[in-house]
């Protein structure tokens, strides 16, 4: 087993099982979420440079990086909050994910919505999209009229995360949490996961448009649910000692080659192909916060770090501005056009970490703090709060 631990003991049913795993901040994930963003950054910057048009045509699955991420933090997060405090506190986890990902939302919203007015766009699209993305149902927006803005197109992937959200910590609570059997959980993540492919790959072979299957939440719910069912295994401390980097090579292999060759119509996707570059996603993961893989290393780079520290708004904004550039740049050439795309994109990001981000995540931590002093003076146990604090996947990007 992972660090040469066994399994957990057994518990039986109503109680946690001893030995659980705690994770702490691993800059290893800041990595990998910047492999993701790096990658749905590659895959759009043909709208600055189309030359560029063939190189990561794949771009768009570091999509589907962050979402086994996401599903990996947030369920190892509502475990250990169990485990710690015997139940999951559905407010705590909702205002800390509203602290982490409104903020910026709707200060690019307003900057976009500003936008529209000022260069006397029609309002009618833009206004409903910035709507449909405010209330996280554009992915369905998309799928029911197609009348959504391009430069908020990519916001599809939030709605299906926090869609996702809605339902889960229910479900973690209430039927897949700390005190049930692994192998009750496990097999239910695995036929979920199972189901979801078979369901997206039978609606393909029905004739379903490759836009609708490709953002919808019952389509794409695959990639959470195997983040979630790789957190299961983690923080239980069930993985195997042997073959775990061999898996993650692997993993780098299948979503490298796919990432160069890939299109978003290719019927292998939707035939299997996305649940393999979960499977991919979740053995990097896994191998990575095991520290037992050579490229934890690569993955804890300083550089990445800083990138996938600030994901969130560079997945927000690179696009929008992508777009803007695109429209009112004719006159630039193509490395002018990259230079200014890019150097805007960088201080929308830095402007949207330091004035908004950070000062909220500062916020919640102080609202997180003050519970836990709450609890701590009305209970002769330590509460103590976990400090794992995860940052939103998306990008949910792409």
């Amino acid at each position: 087993m992972a660090d040469g631990a066994g399994p957990p003991p057994s518990a039986p049913d109503g109680d946690v099982p001893a030995g659980l795993r705690r994770l702490g901040h691993d800059t290893s994930l800041d990595g990998l979420r910047a492999v993701a963003v790096l990658l749905v950054l590659a895959g759009h910057i043909p709208v600055l440079v189309p030359s560029t048009l063939g190189l990561v045509p794949g771009g768009f699955l570091g999509v589907d990086i962050f979402f086994v991420l996401s599903g990996f933090l947030i369920t190892t997060l509502l475990l250990r909050e169990q485990a710690d405090r015997s139940k999951i506190r559905f407010g705590a986890f909702y205002r800390r994910r509203a602290l982490r990902l409104l903020p910026a939302l709707v200060v690019l919203l307003a900057a976009f919505v500003i936008y529209v007015r000022v260069t006397g766009l029609d309002t009618d699209i833009p206004d409903e999209t910035a709507f449909a993305t405010l209330f996280y149902h554009v992915n369905w927006k998309l799928t029911w009229d197609l009348r959504v803005s391009n430069e908020l197109g990519h916001m599809w992937s939030l709605a299906v995360e926090e869609q996702f959200y809605l339902v889960w910590p229910a479900v973690v609570a209430l039927a897949l949490g700390v005190r049930q059997r692994l192998w009750v959980t496990v097999t239910v993540l695995v036929v979920a996961i199972a189901g979801v492919a078979l369901w997206r790959a039978h609606l393909y072979e029905d004739g379903t448009g490759v836009l609708a299957l490709y953002v919808r939440t019952d389509t794409r719910a695959d990639g959470v649910l195997v983040g979630a069912l790789a957190a299961n295994l983690w923080i239980r401390g069930v993985l195997p000692s042997r073959g775990l980097g061999i898996a993650a090579w692997a993993g780098v292999v299948v979503i490298g080659y796919l990432a160069r060759t890939a299109d978003v119509a290719e019927p292998f996707l939707y035939q299997g192909g996305y649940t393999l570059v979960a499977l991919s996603a979740a053995a990097i993961l896994l191998a990575s916060v095991e520290r037992q893989w050579f490229v934890h290393r690569v993955l804890r780079w300083r550089v990445l770090g800083i990138i996938g520290m600030v994901s969130y708004g560079l997945y927000l904004w690179h696009l929008p501005i992508f777009l803007v550039v695109d429209r009112y740049a004719d006159d630039l050439s193509r490395s002018q056009r990259a230079v200014v795309g890019l150097s805007i994109t960088a201080a929308a990001v830095a402007l949207s970490w330091f004035l908004v981000e950070r000062p909220a995540l500062r916020w919640k931590d102080r609202l997180e703090g003050r519970s836990a002093a709450r609890r701590a003076a009305s209970s002769p146990v330590d509460p103590a709060v976990d400090a794992l604090v995860p940052p939103p996947t998306s990008a949910g990007a792409g």
